[in-house]
């Protein structure tokens, strides 16, 4: 059996992980939480394409403040069992934002080899980190996967990528005729929010609060991200593609497989 812990930086991304590890890996709720918890916290059993034979336990969890998502990494990972449990994968989602993927992969490598001072052998394949610890013995692995979107940037939006991206870029395939509305809009309320003196530029995540209202205005905020991950039946038909143009399925399959 495996164990999966993927560490993620909020509640939106855990939404998300959870709707993509439902559509397509067949997993399901293990453990039952407060809506509160499970904001922030999701553990989920996984099963094999017969939906009846199980392959692991898998744990979303988010950051309860403002520290970083490797730091977390690395304290699980010392606080790790050495009784010979089954080997503990771990992956880092993640929005690599104005930064380059490299960059916070290269961020992501110092961390990990921080942790040879402490006995563990570190070898690293692309964003994929292989540890091993001799005393007490113990193996585990690092997946680095970036929310990514093959979207163009509007012209008022700044160039960062980010788990909003991705959404937008499934949207614009959805329906392509509401890229230049949204745009649009966007652009109106940039200029708007000067004349007014309000503080800020439109963001990301303005422009899916902006899908929401041209194709599906019943979208609460907590469920957004699902809606536009598969819940959405018109949506349901870009979805894989995206994920797949980002490699996140790709990434996900080998963590979980």
């Amino acid at each position: 059996m495996i164990r999966v812990s993927i560490i993620t930086e909020g509640a939106d991304d855990v939404a998300a992980l959870t709707e993509i590890l439902f559509r397509f890996f067949n997993a399901r709720t293990a453990k039952s939480a407060s809506p509160i918890v499970r904001e922030r916290q999701q553990t989920l059993r996984l099963f094999e394409a017969d939906k009846i034979t199980p392959l692991g336990e898998l744990t979303i969890t988010a950051l309860a403040n403002d520290g970083a998502i490797d730091d977390l990494l690395v304290a699980k990972i010392r606080a790790q069992p050495s009784d010979g449990a089954d080997e503990e994968r771990f992956a880092l989602v993640y929005d690599p934002d104005e930064r380059s993927v490299s960059d916070c992969e290269a961020r992501f490598d110092g961390r990990i080899r921080a942790l040879e001072a402490s006995g563990w052998t570190v070898e690293r394949s692309s964003n994929v980190w292989k540890l091993v610890r001799a005393e007490p013995p113990t193996q585990t692995s690092v997946r680095a996967i970036a929310w990514q979107g093959q979207c163009d940037t509007p012209p008022c939006l700044p160039d960062r990528q980010n788990l909003e991206r991705l959404l937008c870029t499934i949207n614009e395939t959805t329906w392509p005729d509401g890229k230049a509305t949204v745009n649009r809009w966007l652009t109106e309320i940039d200029a708007q929010r000067a004349s007014l003196g309000v503080a800020g530029k439109p963001t990301w995540k303005t422009a899916i609060h902006l899908w929401c209202a041209l194709v599906d205005d019943k979208a609460s905020e907590a469920a957004v991200v699902k809606k536009f991950l598969g819940q959405n039946e018109a949506a349901r038909t870009s979805v894989k593609q995206a994920l797949l143009d980002a490699g996140i399925l790709t990434a996900l399959e080998a963590l979980v497989r």
